[in-house]
């Protein structure tokens, strides 16, 4: 090694540098074998400690998880033997315990107050049909839905004059003989008989009575075609949206009472009916109770199972009630 070289090696040790030391002594060959084997070293290293976590794992986790199961039952432990778990372990056990029965506390409390859906929407077609049924047994329809043959008139429900029945009417006089298309008032004659189109009783086969019927009696009654001349729920809809006999029950003319509710709350709550009834199938027959057979049978005008809206007044015209918002 000459004197250059020499003095090279010493001063890239003295640097703290031995691979660069043997690159300045021209040593290339030697100090690759040895960077190459510093290199192997380290990856044997690596492959140890990974070889050892691999090795020590399952044990670990099997530690962590007695830990987390002792900590788990310290409640049944400590009330078996109190001597056996220190304070810690009781403090965790006293606040796991608090916690859990809080916790199930809070969900009884929420189940309770938070009605399942189908029972929510069954309670609101319940609601709809005590409105519907305060329409229905108004005298604007029940006057026409008479629980015998003869039909009544007035708000008082006196039976009809000259002695009118369903008799008359098969002895060859219709309604529409004195009932025109219009009110005797639109074409001069006051104080004479009411008209719309289709002014009639229902048949006698199918006489579709209101009078006196529970709300439960009138909700199977009109969930059953055979008694609705064929119409289905949706065809009733229709018909107490669109008929002009039915309209006419909300413009009558002289001085006649209203009924109840307003045409479009009666049409908005025979719909949440018609809804509720149809996904609840026979589960949605009696969609008010027997309960309300009372109340059913008063006359519409003295009904009191809604609240009146706000801002109504208590007389009989104009008690309007809210109708029931549709379920979602």
């Amino acid at each position: 090694m000459t004197a250059v070289s020499r003095r090279g090696f010493l001063q890239g040790m003295l640097a703290g540098g031995g691979t660069l030391a043997l690159a300045a002594c021209g040593g290339n060959g030697l100090a690759s074998r040895i960077h190459h084997a510093d290199a192997d070293r380290a990856r044997g290293r690596q492959r140890a400690a990974r070889a050892h976590r691999r090795a020590v794992a399952p044990a670990a986790l099997a530690a962590r998880v007695e830990r987390a199961r002792c900590r788990v039952i310290a409640g049944p432990a400590f009330d078996a033997d109190p001597g056996a778990r220190d304070g810690r372990a009781r403090r965790y056990a006293i606040t796991y315990a608090i916690v859990r029965g809080a916790v199930a506390l809070a969900s009884g409390i929420a189940f309770a107050q938070a009605p399942a859906p189908a029972a929510a929407k069954l309670e609101a077609g319940k609601r709809g049909f005590l409105a519907v049924a305060t329409v229905l047994q108004s005298p604007r329809c029940v006057n026409c839905h008479p629980a015998g043959d003869r039909p009544m008139q007035g708000d008082r429900g006196k039976p009809h004059a000259q002695n009118i029945s369903r008799r008359s009417v098969a002895a060859g006089v219709p309604c529409t003989t004195c009932h025109q298309q219009r009110n005797s008032e639109i074409v001069g004659v006051a104080g004479g008989p009411p008209g719309a189109p289709g002014w009639g009783l229902p048949p006698a086969e199918q006489p579709m009575v209101f009078q006196d019927k529970s709300p439960t009696a009138l909700c199977e009654q009109l969930r059953d075609p055979k008694q609705t001349h064929g119409k289905d729920l949706a065809a009733l809809l229709d018909h107490v949206t669109h008929d002009p006999l039915v309209l006419w029950g909300w413009e009558p003319g002289g001085g006649r009472t209203l009924p109840p509710l307003d045409h479009a709350a009666f049409v908005a709550a025979f719909t949440v009916c018609r809804r509720v009834s149809v996904s609840n199938g026979d589960s949605g027959k009696a969609l008010v109770t027997d309960g309300a057979r009372a109340a059913g049978r008063c006359r519409a005008r003295n009904v009191t199972l809604l609240e009146p809206a706000a801002g109504a007044s208590s007389s009989p015209r104009a008690s309007m009630v809210r109708a029931p918002k549709a379920p979602s």
